[in-house]
């Protein structure tokens, strides 16, 4: 019982982070930079996506259970 909770506490903890670093509150209204061509806002979300799929996928490691045993 314990394990499940804090597997829903890890699943909504990782998300709710994930949810407040891609709201960008601190840039509204301002031109955007660039860098290699690209404006910084775009390499910040390709960043947020990349680290978006690590943390599922280490959530789902360690949170499904195998259907071999």
């Amino acid at each position: 019982m314990k394990r499940a909770r804090f597997k829903s506490y890890a699943w909504w903890a990782a998300w709710l982070i994930l949810i407040a670093l891609a709201t960008d509150f601190y840039e509204w209204d301002v031109l955007p930079r660039m860098w290699l061509g690209h404006p910084l806002w775009l390499w910040r979300l390709f960043l947020l996506i990349l680290l978006i799929g690590l943390v599922y996928a280490l959530l789902a490691h360690l949170t499904w259970e195998d259907d071999a045993s």
